[in-house]
């Protein structure tokens, strides 16, 4: 199996692109220029078009011709960092090509430049009076007062790099990958140097990215810096799609070759699939050869059991669109008309796209695009968003050729995929050591969004000793504030442990870390007065369990009084009243974990619980309100249900109310509330009679809801 390189190119010979006349092109104009003032040449082009490549072709070309008229240096900017200074790993890195040439007049010019550089940027705002005194102060400075002088330095050094009598190309790739400090700093440095004679440099970068680093970083119009640095631009010609295609179609036909097994390819529908699924992803070269590489891995795998066509495509979504793909592997029952209730869909195909869009938007996925491709792969979906075309592929069809839409085929298209990691390494250790409280509360809502939020959790655990002590308390306030979003289960387990609960379980681990008590009430105070309504629950559940805490006196429980009983009456008075400014007792079951609010304040004030709870619950609606925010799906590999307790409500009314409540909703009524609320009370509705060893799913529950009439 032999894989596409993503390594760039070095040679004339190996360009697929039709790169090679531009190159030549810039290869050239460079051999030719024969000032002796320094000069600064911009490559500009998106990520992947070939930069790189393009640089190695032009260093191969003139040093064809011109080896020993030319000295090419590779600066990587990324050995910089905030204790270093770049000009002098930049002159450093250029007394190393030149000592090749064994020139030591060059070496103590640098050297000379060097120290006056020193000198003058020893303190920040120095000023020459500053550096008088400097001057004296430094014994391993020179004498003379010329060696201060960074202008007659520098014109000596001028002197030197003209007498050598050769181009100095300097090139600095990726520019675009820089941070917007490293991307400012370096081109302080080519500012500062461009006018060095002999001195060439080439600036690989993608324009829009270095531009808008500049403008923030500088204050300024970036474009406009960039004008008055690069004295000559050059715009890498975008690929043409039919040479990618060409490319594509090239790599796929040996792919195909070089199985022994036979099959077919309809054309028909491989040219929907490709202009619809897979050609508005291929932009790059770099994108064919990620694609190929994925493809050529599973195909030999998968290709017995699975459409050619259909893996293809899903295989670009894969490594391209990944969320999109991540959004089609969870969503089998929706895609393939595997649903008996319609949590999504009505008979409104119109109510129903814009629905799905809403969704796609909401995740960052482009949503036509979206709903284009999932009508192609996917009849059963087309025929919900689409009320004008009626040419369906039929099921048998499906699965004949073994499509991705064949309930029995959808799971094998994803088994053995390379899954992309969830979360780098970097991105954890920059939680743990580095981020801000700002930067980690988006880095770690970010990925909460993006569904991967209990893989973060494991990993955070895996570093719990080895956090900063000055940074517990950051990183447990920011926990805090964020666990009432997080979402999902973790299923690896006995039992299925929810995302927040998880995360509690954490945080509990963090503060445990702490030395003192009172650093750990600290961190209550501040969450409970910084937090929103998502979090009121999740710091009531919290300061819940350090109550119930006391009443074990084993030693498993010890650990968890994180709060002295003084500082836990003051949290719980102090969550209480935030709640009634910030919420109110009318909306106060929207929010996550409502029942451990409850249980706080009944502790605090019961009396006055139990009257806002009454005139709460005077209106039908409001307790079936409540009755929704205290159901727990229940979910394995055989079954998924909503379950109740009875002890969660029985204290304002009765399961039998309940019942009757929702048996005499009206239609109008019922579809006030939201999908999923319809849902938990259809499934408190059907499990009415039922004992503790059946329940009915979701499924089952909302065909005894909507046939109630039937019965009656």
């Amino acid at each position: 199996m032999t894989y596409s390189s993503d390594k760039p190119i070095s040679k004339i010979t190996e360009d697929l692109l039709g790169r090679a006349p531009f190159s030549l092109q810039l290869a050239k104009a460079i051999t030719n220029y024969n000032e002796n003032s320094g000069l600064v040449i911009g490559i500009y082009g998106d990520w992947g078009t070939g930069k790189t490549s393009i640089i190695n072709m032009i260093e191969n070309e003139i040093i064809n011709f011109e080896d020993d008229k030319t000295i090419f240096i590779r600066f990587s900017p990324w050995n910089y960092s905030d204790k270093d200074n770049l000009i002098r790993l930049f002159f450093e890195s250029l007394k190393i090509k030149l000592n090749i040439h064994h020139n030591k007049n060059i070496d103590n010019a640098i050297d000379n430049y060097l120290e006056a550089l020193d000198i003058l940027t020893l303190i920040p705002g120095v000023n020459y009076t500053i550096v008088g005194i400097i001057k004296k102060s430094i014994k391993a400075f020179r004498k003379k007062n010329e060696a201060f002088d960074l202008e007659a330095n520098k014109k000596y050094l001028e002197k030197q790099l003209s007498a050598i009598n050769k181009k100095i190309i300097v090139v600095i790739d990726d520019l675009d990958r820089l941070t917007n400090i490293q991307i400012r700093e370096t081109f302080q440095l080519v500012k500062q140097v461009a006018d060095f004679p002999n001195v060439i440099y080439i600036l690989s970068m993608d324009r829009e990215v270095v531009a808008r680093a500049l403008t923030e970083v500088q204050n300024i119009d970036g474009n406009d810096y960039l004008e008055k640095i690069v004295q000559i631009p050059f715009e890498i010609p975008k690929i043409g799609k039919d040479k990618l295609q060409y490319i594509l179609n090239s790599k796929i036909e040996k792919i195909i070759e070089s199985s022994s097994d036979k099959f077919e390819i309809n054309i028909n529908y491989w040219s929907k699939v490709y202009f619809k699924c897979i050609e508005p992803y291929i932009i790059t070269i770099r994108d064919v050869n990620r694609v190929i590489n994925t493809f050529q891995f599973r195909f030999p795998v998968l290709k017995q059991e699975t459409c050619f066509e259909d893996l293809f495509a899903i295989t670009v979504l894969e490594v391209l669109e990944p969320k999109l793909y991540k959004w089609i592997r969870g969503n089998k029952r929706l895609l393939l008309g595997m649903l008996t209730i319609e949590r999504y869909f009505t008979d409104d195909v119109d109510y129903n796209k814009e629905v799905i869009k809403k969704e796609f938007k909401s995740k960052g996925i482009n949503e036509e695009r979206a709903i284009i491709i999932l009508s192609i792969l996917f009849p059963e979906f087309k025929k919900k968003i689409n009320k004008y075309d009626f040419n369906y592929e039929t099921n048998e069809k499906i699965r004949l050729r073994m499509g991705i839409a064949n309930e029995q085929k959808f799971d094998l298209y994803f088994k053995f995929n390379l899954e992309e990691v969830k979360i780098t390494r970097d991105t954890i250790r920059n939680c743990i050591y580095n981020l801000n409280y700002s930067e980690l509360y988006k880095t770690i809502n970010d990925i909460s969004m993006n569904g991967d939020i209990i893989y973060l959790i494991e990993e955070i655990r895996c570093f719990i000793d080895d956090i900063p002590y000055e940074r517990i308390s950051l990183i447990a306030k920011t926990l805090i504030e964020l666990t009432g979003f997080f979402e999902g289960y973790r299923s690896d387990t006995v039992f299925m442990n929810s995302a927040w609960s998880e995360s509690v379980n954490l945080i509990f681990d963090i503060l445990n870390k702490l030395k003192t008590e009172n650093e750990c009430y600290q961190i209550f105070i501040s969450s409970i007065e910084k937090v929103n309504e998502y979090g009121f629950g999740i710091i009531a559940y919290m300061l819940n369990l350090v109550e119930e805490f006391y009443l074990y006196e084993n030693d498993e429980y010890q650990k968890n009084k994180v709060l002295k009983k003084v500082s836990l009456e003051k949290c719980k008075n102090l969550l209480i009243k935030r709640i009634k400014q910030a919420v109110g007792m009318k909306h106060l079951w929207k929010i996550h974990s409502f029942y451990s609010i409850i249980s706080l304040w009944k502790s605090i004030d019961k009396v006055g619980l139990e009257l806002s709870l009454k005139n709460l619950f005077s209106e039908d609606k409001n307790k079936l309100k409540y009755v929704c925010s205290i159901g727990n799906y229940w979910t394995n590999s055989e079954e998924n249900r909503w379950e109740f307790n009875e002890s969660f409500y029985n204290s304002y009314f009765s399961k039998e109310e309940i019942y009757k409540i929702i048996d005499e909703l009206e239609d109008r009524e019922f579809s006030l509330f939201s999908n999923l609320e319809q849902i938990k009370l259809a499934s408190f509705y059907a499990n009415y009679n039922t004992n503790n060893l059946t329940h009915y799913n979701e499924e089952i529950s909302w065909e005894i809801y909507n046939n109630r009439d039937k019965k009656n």
